[in-house]
Order: structure tokens, then sequence, then C-alpha cells
């Protein structure tokens, strides 16, 4: 879904982060300052190759001058080859082209201007476009710049690094880090250690067998050496399990990080857990089987044992037992902490990523092993399994666009009299500015543009990867690798066509292509040349 996502990133999820717009008719208050000028200064707007997107910075915002009127929203990076937002731990790659999004929210009390004069480090000419969304809102876009190398490494990423001394552990006994430098392996680990921090003397450095004591403070260090003739940026940043940590440049060309000073605790307490499974509700006929439960990659947990507990016989089912339509059913999931945790009293839990499905009045930790906890998912009927939908058939579509129309002239569509399913919302979609289009907006040479479908299954049915959706008759208008079904929730489907491009003054359009004397058939014993 990735222009759902895109969409997300650049408007809806706009909305929890920024004031409800002002409804149509309504007009700002008459005490309200129109800011005209909005100033961003060290923003960075080149992409370095090898470089993660979270390491470039974002800058500082004045309106009218002043830093204390705007502050930014949900700034993110645009990849303009590939159309799609570019997120803070991926890399840049030589060659590809970006763009960086600022967005800027005004305090209360202010709004924008019909026009912005909008400087970004100091220049007008280095920013491709702007928009409003509300009186206290508005974005701007940077120009495309192509990511090139420039021979520095300039972030670490350490990932699964157990930070927390735990008492009468050794230091050698804690989870060794993933690593990577701007996503390559053009570095070496020369540390990775536990030191001691006594008061008034200097860090006493542990052997791997050397124990963690109680009462004494300890630090994990790092020391990095870069290779291929690279170098670490001065300003060179690690992240350790996802948070900057303290990082310098020595001179003899090696980056040192280290944690914060952390005291030592006896057992680490699990206060969140998360899983996912492949199937969570019994259907009727079919064998209760445990299925597929998966933890993320850095749980401190695994699921030791699953099982189904029949709620109205009140019993539990073997893998041989079958669900019967009427009956209810819940999941129990015992999962059991790795060593060195344990789970803490009152625990957040959540199952595919819904915490709605979890039973919190039955899910508790065992009495006698805080390693272990019990899971309940909530309990369900057993119903009749949902009949797949094989096919989806738009027609009457008004596509493609006409140039210089409006996006709710071309909103029309049918669905067959026996369709299981409805369409619940179809908009435009320009990809050029990445953004939904608005009643107001019409379609504009330059740009390409794309329609959204979200179609609901009817209750007792769903969707499937073999589902099928036809445009008009065709499926050559839609784009098959951001069409399909909502893997957690099947009821959905979600379908985009491709994009169709309304070329500017400046393009020539090519009405034929004639190629001759071109060999059509191979001959043995020739060049292929």
């Amino acid at each position: 879904m990735k222009k759902l996502l895109s969409i997300l990133l650049a408007a809806l999820m706009l909305l929890s982060i920024s004031p409800l717009a002002l409804a149509d008719g309504d007009v700002p208050e008459p005490d309200l300052q129109v800011i005209s000028k909005i100033a961003v200064t060290d923003g960075e707007t080149t992409p370095t190759a090898g470089r993660a997107a979270g390491s470039m910075h974002i800058g500082s915002v004045t309106a009218n001058g002043d830093p204390k009127i705007a502050s930014f929203g949900h700034s993110y990076w645009w990849d303009c080859d590939n159309n799609l937002a570019f997120y803070d731990d991926e890399f840049f790659e030589e060659g590809v082209s970006y763009q960086h999004v600022w967005t800027v929210i005004l305090q209360p009390g202010y709004c924008y201007a019909d026009e912005v004069e909008i400087t970004l480090n100091g220049q007008t000419e280095n920013i491709e476009s702007y928009g409003i969304e509300d009186t206290r809102y508005m974005y701007f876009w940077s120009m495309p710049e192509k990511a090139e190398y420039d021979g520095l490494l300039h972030c670490v990423q350490i990932e699964n690094a157990d930070i927390i001394p735990v008492i009468d552990h050794n230091a050698g006994s804690l989870t060794a880090a993933d690593i990577t430098a701007d996503g390559t392996d053009k570095f070496t680990v020369k540390e990775d250690l536990w030191m001691r921090i006594d008061d008034d003397d200097e860090p006493v450095v542990l052997d791997d067998m050397d124990v963690f004591e109680e009462g004494m403070n300890y630090v994990r260090s790092f020391v990095f050496e870069p290779t291929d003739n690279l170098s670490f940026s001065e300003n060179a940043w690690v992240t350790i399990n996802g948070k900057d940590v303290s990082a310098r440049v020595f001179s003899d060309g090696t980056l040192h990080a280290q944690t914060a000073v952390t005291p030592s605790v006896d057992r680490i307490d699990i206060t969140s857990v998360e899983f996912y499974t492949d199937e969570n509700k019994p259907f009727g006929g079919e064998l209760a089987f445990e299925g597929e439960l998966i933890t993320p990659d850095n749980a401190k947990y695994y699921v030791d044992y699953a099982c189904w507990y029949n709620v109205t016989d009140d019993d539990y089912l073997s893998d041989e037992d079958t669900f019967e339509i009427g009956k209810e059913y819940a999941m129990k999931i015992i999962l059991h902490a790795e060593e060195m945790y344990q789970f803490a009293e009152c625990v957040d839990i959540a199952i595919n990523d819904d915490t709605e499905l979890v039973d919190f009045e039955k899910s508790c930790r065992s009495e006698w092993d805080f390693a272990e906890y019990y899971v309940w998912e909530k309990s369900v009927i057993c119903e009749k399994r949902p009949e797949v939908i094989p096919g989806i058939a738009i027609e009457d579509v008004d596509y493609p666009p006409v140039l210089g129309e409006k996006p709710t002239e071309h909103l029309n569509y049918t669905i067959p009299e026996d369709a299981h399913y409805s369409v619940e919302s179809v908009y435009w979609y320009d990809d050029v500015t990445g953004m939904k289009m608005k009643d107001g907006d019409v379609y504009t040479k330059g740009h390409s543009y794309s329609i959204g479908f979200e179609v609901l299954a009817d209750e007792g049915y769903i969707f499937s990867p073999n589902t099928v959706f036809t445009l008009n008759g065709s499926m050559d208008f839609i784009d098959p690798e951001w069409t399909s079904y909502d893997e957690w929730d099947p009821q959905y489907y979600y379908a985009w066509t491709i994009s169709y491009l309304f070329p500017d003054e400046n393009t020539e359009e090519i009405a034929a292509v004639d190629v001759s004397d071109f060999i059509t058939q191979p001959v043995i014993g020739r060049k292929v040349s």
C-alpha cells in the first residue's frame, strides 16, 4: 500500500498533529496575525549516498522573523525516482533523486496569508512547490537532488544490544550487537566492552568473565575504525537500539561511543509484549491447531506454547479436535522470557498490532515464575469460514482524466448488482505533489494522476491474494504492485490505477518508432553482434 502510506505521511497523518481545518463558510477570527514569510535555515537538502535519511538536519524555522511563532510538523524525505516516502532508517542510494518535505505549523493566534514567501537556507529558487492545508498548516518541497558519495561515514546504527548490566551475570553474557555504518560494511568494531565507573577513579574495563556487582555503575563502550580509505564525518552520530548516544571522532580517525551510566539491576522487567498470529478466529469444522505465532526480532521473550480453550464446554482442545459452529472459544498463549529477563506485573500486550484482541482481565504473570506470562485472547463465537470473493469489478469510471477538469467530475462508478462488496471511498491522487486531490484542484499539465479505491466486503465474505480487480472490464489500468487485499483485515481491498501523465508544453510526443534492418531470427554460427 505504498500510495496509501504516502498519503498518510503527506496528508492524512497531519490531521493528528494539526488543528482541524475551518469548515466551509467559516472566516478566520479578525484578531489573527497574518504570516507572509517563512524561513528555514540550516536545513540539509543534498542527500549523501550511504547516509540515513534520519541523519540529515531538518534545520530551524521562523515566521515573519520570529522563531516562537512556527514549529515543524511531520517532515520527511521523498524518493523521486520511485515516487514514495523515504523513512529515517533508510539509506540514500547513489544516483537516485530525493526531495525534502518540510511541514510548518503556526501557533494559535496566527494564520497564513494567501501567498507566502518561503526561503530555504536564504534562497527561494531551491523550493519546488508549497501548499497551505488550512490557516495554520503548510508544507513545501525542496528541489530534487541526486545522491552522491562524499567518501565519509556519517552514522552508525547499533541494534539488539543489551545495555543494562544485570547483577551476578558476567559481562560476556550480554547480547552482542548488530552494527551497521551508513548501511555498509566499510568499518570494523575495534572495541565493544563494559566499563565500571568508580567515584573519582578511572573507568575499570571488565573482562568477559567479570560479573556485575550490586550498587555499581556501568557503561557499554564502542570504538569503530573505518576501512577502504574512508573516514568518519566530524559530526558522525551513533544510535543504540534507536536512541542517540554520546559519540566523538578522535584524532586517529576512530569513532567512540558509549551508553549513559547505568546502575546494575537484579533482573530486567519486560513491560510490553507483541506477537503476530496467522489465524486468531475459529471456523466451524476446522482443526484446532495452534497456528503460527511470531514475535518481533528484538523481543526478549518467545512463545512457549499455545492452545485453544472451549469456553462453552469448559475444556481445552487438542490438535485433533475441531471447532463447532455456535460455540465460544478463546486462545491461550504462554510466553517465556529469555535469560536475564522477567515480566513485569502489568504488561502492555498487542496481538497483530491490536490491543482489542487481548483479554486483559485473564492475562497475567505466573505467580511462581516471573519469566512466564499467560496471554488470553478475547473469546469469539465460532462461525462458518467467510467466502472468498474471486473478483472485484468497478465499471463506468471516468478514466483517464480530462485536462483542466476537477477530480469531482471523475468519481462516478458502478458495481454489479449481485456484488458482495461495496466501494467505501474513491479519490484522485497527484503523483507529483504526493497529495490526495481536493475538490477545488484541477488536472494540470506536467502532473500525473491515479485513482485510489477502498473496497469493503459484505458480512460473511473476504478478499484473498487471488482476488482479481478490474476497472472498466480490464486489468490494464491497474497498478499491480500497489493493488491488493489487506492481509490484517481481509474484508478490505485497496486498488490503484497506473499513473496518467499530462505532458507539459516542453514535452514532444513521438508519433511512431521505425526500426529497420533488425534481425529477428538467430543464425547458427553467426556472431551475436
